[in-house]
């Protein structure tokens, strides 16, 4: 489960973040690609979990000098909003 979680974070991180290579997409650039392709690459419940987070509950990033930090919430706190 750790490891479906991983991969839609990994999936959000990077389209919300500049590479030296191109600008970043932004957070609805990188929910539009986990709505695209839940089922066919990402886990359907951690995917929706993801989507409900940022789209209801309004769910936010914020740059930390150190990293990213996921405002309000705990990585146990989603794993726990994931419904099965």
């Amino acid at each position: 489960m750790e490891a479906r979680i991983i991969a839609i974070s990994d999936v959000v991180e990077s389209m919300v973040s500049d590479r030296s290579y191109r600008r970043a997409p932004g957070i609805e650039a990188a929910l539009l690609e986990i709505e695209e392709h839940k089922g066919i690459l990402y886990d359907v419940a951690v995917a929706d979990a993801c989507l409900r987070l940022f789209r209801e509950k309004e769910y936010q990033l914020f740059w930390n000098i150190n990293n990213w930090k996921y405002y309000g919430y705990t990585w146990l706190e989603i794993k726990k909003s994931l419904s099965f």
